[in-house]
């Protein structure tokens, strides 16, 4: 499918952790890759193994340092994002670590980065893939704007190559991927790991999925994912249909009723998700952009909430409630 990457290449995926979306939608590319006969080796930090190994039983992982995000309870995340800087940067100056010991053992032929900065080889084809070129900040800090991108296209220097996933038209991203950069740019269509048929086992569901009505889907960073499931489960106490609320939290399915028609499940794998997806009346999700491909690959509508203070989900969930 991507020129320049030939059978039996071995490459080595890099996803980012804030969040599930990162590894949700490289493993969409990691599903084509090995279709294409390459060889494909992981590299992420330890609270995504369960996710891949769930696609990937096989896979062999390599040990990243995790970021360890956390978004303050507020509706600004600036000042937060500010003070774990430097813990950024020497997570970044870490995984590039990693990424150098991972190529001399192994002799990789690509790198694809999914928006780690450091995951990167002087001597091997890096791709960073990312929908977000252009940083959007809150309107008080729009005068800062410039300067902000100018830094993310010096972080990119390093990368042979940019992967969005999109559209050549932009439908999905919108001005998300606008931003002109030296590194040369390759759309590559939307990649959701609902557009594959996985080796999974359906959960059982303790109820009629005939009746499920409403499902939340959380996730992103905390305290805001279950402050949102919180809010939730006081809105739905009183229900006379099925709702369920997917909590994000890896590991095998536990289904705890938590109401008369109200039921949380930590996890479900991917065949069992895209089956309760397609089944439920109404869809609530986090309008980050892997939430936003996996509904368009699905063709279904959903409710996209945005994190608080989160730019780029208050812009995608605007761009598509208008295009609804």
């Amino acid at each position: 499918m991507w020129n320049g990457i030939a059978p039996r290449s071995k490459v080595l995926i890099c996803p980012l952790d804030w969040g599930l979306g990162h590894v949700a939608r490289s493993t969409a590319v990691a599903a084509q890759l090995l279709a294409m006969d390459c060889i494909v080796y992981w590299a992420a930090p330890p609270n995504l193994h369960h996710f891949i190994i769930e696609h990937f039983p096989n896979a062999i992982i390599f040990q990243l340092p995790a970021y360890d995000v956390r978004y303050s309870a507020g509706r600004s995340q600036v000042g937060s994002m500010l003070k774990q800087w430097n813990k950024f940067k020497k997570t970044i100056r870490a995984e590039n670590a990693v990424v150098r010991q991972c190529v001399q053992l192994h002799s990789f032929d690509v790198i694809i980065s999914d928006h780690r900065y450091g995951c990167y080889h002087v001597q091997v084809k890096s791709i960073f893939l990312a929908h977000q070129l252009q940083i959007l900040l809150p309107k008080a800090l729009s005068w800062f704007q410039t300067l902000i991108n100018k830094i993310h296209q010096h972080q990119l220097r390093h990368f042979e190559e940019i992967w969005i996933p999109d559209f050549p038209n932009q439908t999905l991203s919108g001005k998300l991927s606008s931003l002109q950069t030296k590194v040369p740019q390759r759309f590559i269509e939307p990649q959701s790991r609902f557009s594959f048929s996985w080796n999974q086992t359906l959960v059982l569901f303790p109820f009629d999925l005939n009746q499920l009505h409403t499902v939340l889907i959380a996730s992103g960073p905390e305290p805001h994912k279950t402050m949102f499931i919180e809010q939730t489960k006081e809105q739905w106490k009183q229900t006379n249909s099925i709702h369920l609320i997917v909590s994000g939290q890896l590991g095998e399915s536990r289904f705890e009723r938590i109401g008369e028609n109200l039921w949380q499940v930590n996890h479900l794998n991917t065949e069992s998700l895209k089956l309760i997806i397609k089944q439920a009346k109404k869809i609530i999700c986090r309008s980050g952009y892997t939430s936003v491909m996996d509904m368009n690959v699905l063709n279904k509508k959903a409710a996209f909430i945005p994190t608080p203070g989160q730019t780029e989900q208050i812009y995608l969930a605007q761009k598509h409630a208008s295009a609804k």
